[in-house]
């Protein structure tokens, strides 16, 4: 669906109402603007979708990956944690090594936010950085 093009509410329009209505449509007028601008492609995820962006650093270990240290990453969301998006994961090495490997990661929900309980796709004994967005 397109925007349909900014349209303002002018006194000629409204010309039958009585003058203190240019004091609604002011205002009503920069909310329809901000409204437009923000839905004509401007939606970011931090500011307009309830989530967290995290970074975490995390080790295999050596008997990665039939073993995996699960860990906690906190949410701070007002509701229960409903999903978690890999957003990038790179090797932590002199030129940050991005994974070509396909990547998942499996998950629960805790009471404090997220527990990963599993990333596959990775190799043993190395350090990763994870950036994910916690819904």
């Amino acid at each position: 669906m397109r925007l349909p093009n900014v349209a303002k509410i002018l006194r000629q329009d409204v010309s039958e109402a009585p003058d203190w209505i240019l004091k609604i449509i002011t205002p009503l007028n920069g909310f329809f603007e901000e409204i437009y601008v923000g839905l004509n492609k401007n939606i970011t995820f931090r500011e307009n979708i309830a989530c967290k962006i995290k970074d975490v650093q995390f080790t295999t270990s050596a008997s990665y990956p039939s073993s995996f240290t699960s860990f906690t990453l906190p949410s701070e969301l007002r509701s229960v944690v409903e999903g978690v998006m890999i957003m990038s994961i790179t090797q932590k090495a002199d030129n940050m090594t991005l994974i070509t490997n396909a990547t998942s990661l499996q998950w629960s929900p805790v009471e404090s936010g997220a527990r990963i309980d599993y990333v596959a796709g990775l190799t043993a004994s190395t350090t990763y950085n994870l950036r994910v967005m916690i819904l």
